[in-house]
C-alpha cells in the first residue's frame, strides 16, 4: 500500500508566499475545477483525492503505468494531466510532485475526512476557478 502522505510537498507557509508555487497549483486545481463542471460539478472530494494520488504515482513515484478504480477516474486523470502537459510541459518532474503532493494535503485538509462531501472543490473553485484554456481561468461571480 503506497503512503501518499509521505510523499515531498510544499509546506502552505512555501505555497503562501510563492507566486510562482500557486501558478502551478492553479494549473492542477483549475482542471479539477474544469473537470467537475463538465461533469454538472456531481464530483466528490474522493474523486479527486483518487485522481490526485495518480498524479502523484505519476509524478512523485515515478510510476509508467497506472491503474485506476473506473473510467471516470482515468479520464479524470487524463484531463488534468493534459492541462499538466499544456501549462506545464518545462518543469521538473520533481517540481510537479512537490506540488502535486501540496495540493493532496489541501484535499485532505479541506475534506477533514469527509470525501463523500464537496468542500476542497467548492473552495477551488471559488478561489481558483476553472481552468478554461492555457493559462485563463474564470471565477464565479460573487452573489
Amino acid at each position: 500500500m503506497r503512503q501518499y502522505d509521505k510523499s515531498l510537498y510544499f509546506s502552505t507557509q512555501q505555497m503562501s508566499d510563492s507566486f510562482v508555487l500557486q501558478d502551478l497549483s492553479n494549473v492542477i486545481e483549475g482542471a479539477m475545477c474544469g473537470f467537475n463542471l463538465v461533469h454538472k460539478q456531481a464530483l466528490n472530494d474522493g474523486f479527486f483525492k483518487n485522481v490526485t494520488e495518480r498524479l502523484l504515482g505519476r509524478y512523485s513515484f515515478g510510476d509508467k503505468e497506472l491503474f485506476f478504480t473506473d473510467d471516470l477516474e482515468r479520464e479524470g486523470f487524463g484531463f488534468i494531466e493534459s492541462a499538466i502537459n499544456e501549462d506545464l510541459s518545462g518543469e521538473e518532474s520533481d517540481l510537479l510532485g512537490k506540488v502535486t503532493g501540496s495540493v493532496y494535503r489541501s484535499i485532505k485538509r479541506h475534506a477533514n475526512g469527509n470525501y463523500r462531501g464537496s468542500a476542497y472543490i467548492d473552495f477551488i473553485q471559488q478561489h481558483v476557478g476553472i481552468r478554461v484554456a492555457s493559462g485563463v481561468r474564470a471565477l464565479p461571480n460573487p452573489s
